[in-house]
């Protein structure tokens, strides 16, 4: 066990470096938008349903849209606000995805299963 974690540690394993900790400090809307500006076309999503054996596919550009349309839906029509509690009751599904970004972005807390 000493041995394992002497190893790690000559590796750099057991220190925060300071990469890990600009990569730990980035949020969900902070990858997808270093996303978007990397690779806008690049497949991000492919969803399969099992029931109905339907397969969907989104690019970073189309979540991207799908999240700040949610996102303006929040603000706008809901009035959500920084600090508001949203409840999602929402399936294992790819929009589940996008209103959890939604609600990060505009600073609501998704409350998932109510």
């Amino acid at each position: 066990m000493a041995r394992r974690w002497a190893a790690r540690r000559a590796r750099g394993g057991g220190r925060r470096t300071l990469a890990r900790v600009r990569a730990v400090e980035r949020t969900p809307a902070d990858l997808l938008s270093s996303a978007l500006a990397a690779d806008p076309g690049r497949p991000l999503v492919t969803f399969y349903d099992d029931a109905t054996g339907e397969r969907v596919e989104l690019s970073v550009a189309t979540f991207a849209n799908w999240v700040a349309k949610t996102a303006n839906l929040l603000q706008g029509d809901l009035a959500a606000a920084p600090g508001d509690r949203v409840a999602l009751l929402l399936p294992a599904h790819w929009q589940t995805a996008v209103w959890l970004l939604a609600c990060a972005s505009v600073g609501a807390v998704a409350d998932v299963g109510g």
